[in-house]
């Protein structure tokens, strides 16, 4: 689990648990499919087996993000940085908490917590490569992690979105003074340290 991911707790669990539900009939009902029917402590039982269980969960909420990406205005990808690790490391923490919740609310919740970091617009993805190990991320979001880098004084040249040598020394820096891993890469906690709202 990543440490960070603690800060979202309780922002998850209120908007989980206070979404409001959205119209699909006059009396606002619609069918929920397959996993979102399921609990979180069905959940959190199928991550501990893994295998085909826990494919199901992870796979749904994969579609449910592509079809928030497909219907939702002004949104080209809800999740631009955020890996299935981290999204499901994020629903688990909400669910270690709320057992008898439902897996669709956690998902909402999860889906409210992410949307102000939504790419509105399509971006080109990009690869940093560094010692053998290539990350690739939309180039607008290597821009946000310019940006961040630039304004915590990690880095000062442009803000083009492409990574090279002083993106690189940047990243470096900043990981230093988060004491996470030191890859040179914009990797997930990378991501999360400088890009998540801190609570």
């Amino acid at each position: 689990m990543i440490p960070a991911c603690k800060a979202a707790l309780f922002t998850l669990a209120t908007v989980a648990l206070c979404a409001p539900a959205s119209a699909a009939t006059s009396g606002g009902e619609f069918a929920i499919k397959d996993a979102g029917k399921a609990d979180c402590r069905a959940f959190i039982a199928a991550k501990a087996k893994g295998g085909e269980e826990y494919g199901r969960f992870s796979g749904w909420l994969m579609g449910y993000i592509s079809a928030y990406n497909q219907v939702m205005p002004n949104t080209f990808d809800i999740a631009p940085w955020q890996e299935m690790d981290l999204l499901m490391a994020l629903m688990q923490n909400f669910c270690d908490k709320n057992g008898q919740a439902k897996y669709l609310p956690a998902a909402a919740g999860l889906i409210a917590i992410i949307k102000p970091m939504r790419l509105e617009e399509k971006s080109e993805p990009v690869n940093a490569r560094h010692n053998g190990v290539t990350v690739q991320i939309y180039r607008d979001v290597m821009k946000r992690l310019q940006t961040r880098l630039q304004e915590q004084g990690f880095y000062n040249s442009g803000i083009d979105g492409y990574y090279g040598p002083g993106t690189r020394r940047g990243i470096t820096a900043f990981q230093r003074q988060e004491g996470v891993p030191v890859t040179g890469l914009p990797d997930q906690v990378t991501l999360y340290r400088a890009l998540m709202p801190r609570q």
